[in-house]
């Protein structure tokens, strides 16, 4: 019986100490949390080293755990690739583009005025997350004054020698939540940048009156005709005073650069050349202030009725003296602004070089005849504006 009590468990009772079974220790393992051995190793019996990636980010960087070792190492800005990836685009271009002006007669005839030609036209349109750029560019212009029974007479045209374009203008804005706004955009919403290369007018007094006529009825509206009162009564109107305006943030800028030669003719025949060389312009408003700067780099007038070389100084009519011929700037002040304001709401300042002018009887006397002339046709067009009016 001793036996078979001996044999037999008892399931009621807690086995003793010297019943219990040894438990199997656990399996431990520092590079995995998996209580099964890889696939490639059930044959092997090889361990093989595992890399466990954690998804944790500290100060921007990635860890690497690699046998029990942590590496950090800086992990790439991915948010940086989406700052000038274009979302919508548009690029439009035209080879040339020839424009017909005429001016309606009084027996409703179209009288050919002038013809225009635009050559590589081109329109561009980007829109990123944080910033638009608009630009637009031409690379030549050409206009001819048309008159019946004579050539055409060329009026505005450039110099198409050199493969850059007459006018790029680029206009851009961004806003302030961009992570380049204070370094790249220098803190400016809008900006406006304008190149314009040389640009010939060769001005006759017949043509420039006859495009200022186009210009003024076509484009400039008539100044609807003044009421008198009848009555004695008289209306007093006290404007009423605007707001206060909130002190704004908007920074804008403004860029202009021309290269500019006038060429003044009379009768087919030049006169004298007017040269404007890099001038340039540029306009900074600031929440409630206001910048402009600019500067002339030369100025020049010589004479195109002698046959002297062109390089002779009696061909030079107006000359600059020094490195530059003038620097401008004007600046207004915030009152509100307690921090940089000094009492002063504006200021001018104009630094010029020498100017020599040489007395040439000649061509003097034909930039004369040329204003004097010009002066006759402008009384007559005004007179004969005035009667059709009336």
């Amino acid at each position: 019986m001793r036996i078979i009590d001996t044999a037999i468990p008892k399931l009621g009772d807690a086995p003793t100490s010297s019943q219990q079974v040894p438990s199997r220790p656990p399996v431990t393992s520092t590079t995995s949390t998996s209580q099964l051995p890889l696939s490639s190793n059930a044959f092997t019996g090889i361990k093989k080293q595992e890399y466990v990636v954690s998804e944790d980010h500290e100060d921007e960087r990635s860890i690497i755990s690699r046998g029990g070792t942590s590496i950090y190492y800086d992990a790439d800005d991915s948010r940086r690739l989406d700052l000038h990836q274009n979302q919508f685009e548009i690029h439009f271009t035209v080879g040339k583009l020839k424009v017909m002006m005429s001016k309606g007669s009084a027996t409703r005839e179209e009288i050919p005025l002038a013809e225009l030609a635009l050559e590589r036209f081109s329109f561009d349109f980007e829109l990123a997350k944080f910033d638009m750029q608009v630009g637009v560019a031409l690379g030549t212009l050409s206009m001819n004054y048309l008159e019946a029974g004579k050539k055409p007479v060329p009026f505005i045209f450039c110099n198409d020698t050199s493969n850059q374009d007459l006018v790029k203008v680029k206009y851009t804005r961004v806003e302030p939540a961009s992570p380049e706004f204070n370094t790249l955009y220098e803190s400016i919403n809008q900006s406006v940048d304008g190149a314009f290369s040389t640009i010939i007018v060769q001005a006759q007094p017949e043509p420039v009156l006859a495009v200022y006529d186009f210009i003024m009825s076509t484009f400039v509206p008539e100044k609807p005709p003044v009421v008198q009162p009848t009555n004695n009564d008289t209306l007093l109107v006290v404007p009423a005073q605007p707001p206060p305006r909130p002190p704004s943030d908007v920074n804008e800028q403004i860029r202009v650069n021309v290269q500019l030669q006038v060429i003044l003719a009379n009768s087919g025949s030049s006169i004298a050349r007017l040269d404007l060389s890099k001038a340039g312009v540029s306009i900074l408003i600031r929440g409630d202030t206001l910048k402009i700067a600019g500067r002339l780099e030369d100025i020049s007038i010589a004479d195109e009725t002698s046959s002297l070389p062109s390089d002779n100084q009696f061909r030079k009519i107006l000359v600059r003296e020094g490195d530059h011929f003038a620097d401008f700037a004007y600046e207004t002040f915030d009152p509100n602004d307690t921090e940089n304001f000094t009492g002063v709401n504006s200021a001018v300042t104009l630094r010029t070089s020498a100017l020599r002018l040489n007395f040439l009887e000649k061509p003097l006397h034909e930039v004369y005849i040329f204003l004097l002339k010009l002066a006759r046709l402008k009384g007559l067009y005004d007179a004969a504006t005035q009667a059709a009016a009336q």
